[in-house]
């Protein structure tokens, strides 16, 4: 009797066994490819959501591009606005002097300091003011630009009151604030000349400091009375006025000037004035009257008025 050997089962082989069971890659590069498809699905964006998303981007980039368009602006204005004020086109073309009668235009566009061709931007007009303003004659500058390159100049000159000697025998005419104005060869009509006070003759400085009470009184003197006097002397501080009909009014000091002038007045009107040497109101309430004898002698009374210088 024969016996069968059992079959033996098929043993799948070594290269059957790896076709059917996949491998799983290891390593850094496996690793990475996981990442991403993991970050994928997590990343995965509603596509409303990233429309949005894109539509911010070009509104700030549109925004971007506005702000760098403006500074580009403004950049280019601002390098034109320069390169205009430098240019010819506003610059110091010309002058106008406006105001002057005893300063020649000449001198007032010196002494402002301004040149031609100066760009009309860097042109200082309160230096100019102030530097015009020394001139002997100007009392007050006014100094405007125009922008089609002129420098306008209007001014205010003082007036003169009287003349004062000069310490090499000349003359100096004074304004009422004590200035030397310009010097002249003889007594202008119209001007009281102060005898007394020897002044330095330099244009533009002050007078000295007595001229000061002789400008007080001369300001009380009304028009009338002025014209009775031909000169005012300072003698040691004590004021007289000579009178052109003959004698002189004593004056003293500069105190209660209004008072002494009204008194000088009423004497000029009521009071025989033949023989006059000297009219003393010192004291205003108590006027003295002082006569000439015919020998030349000063007397308090003197009662024949025929016979006298």
């Amino acid at each position: 009797m024969s016996t069968k050997t059992p079959a033996k089962k098929k043993t799948p082989s070594k290269k059957a066994a790896a076709k059917k069971t996949p491998l799983k890659r290891t390593g850094p590069a496996a690793k990475k490819t996981a990442a991403k498809k993991t970050a994928a699905k997590k990343t995965a964006v509603d596509p409303r959501i990233k429309a949005r998303r894109i539509e911010v981007q070009r509104t700030a980039g549109r925004r971007r591009l506005r702000t760098l368009g403006l500074l580009v602006a403004v950049t280019l204005v601002t390098i034109g606005a320069i390169a205009l004020v430098n240019s010819s086109w506003l610059d110091v073309d010309d002058f106008e002097v406006v105001g002057t009668a005893n300063t020649p235009a000449e001198q007032v566009e010196q002494a402002s300091g301004i040149l031609i061709k100066t760009p009309l931007l860097d042109v200082d007009l309160a230096l100019a003011e102030q530097q015009i303003e020394r001139l002997p004659w100007v009392l007050t500058a006014s100094v405007d630009r125009r922008w089609t390159g002129t420098i306008v100049i209007e001014i205010t000159e003082r007036e003169p009151v009287t003349v004062v000697a000069t310490d090499d025998s000349g003359l100096v005419l004074v304004d009422g604030s004590g200035r030397q104005l310009e010097l002249v060869d003889r007594r202008p009509p119209g001007y009281l000349l102060v005898a007394g006070i020897v002044a330095t003759g330099i244009e533009g400085q002050p007078a000295p400091p007595e001229t000061q009470a002789v400008l007080r009184l001369m300001g009380e003197l009304t028009p009338q009375l002025e014209a009775e006097v031909d000169q005012i002397v300072v003698d040691e501080g004590t004021l007289y006025l000579d009178l052109r009909s003959g004698g002189r009014a004593l004056v003293g000091d500069d105190t209660a000037l209004d008072q002494k002038v009204l008194s000088l007045e009423t004497i000029l009107q009521r009071v025989d004035l033949r023989c006059l040497w000297e009219i003393d109101v010192r004291v205003p309430s108590a006027p003295a009257v002082t006569r000439i004898d015919a020998a030349g002698n000063p007397r308090a009374t003197l009662t024949d008025l025929s016979d006298c210088t």
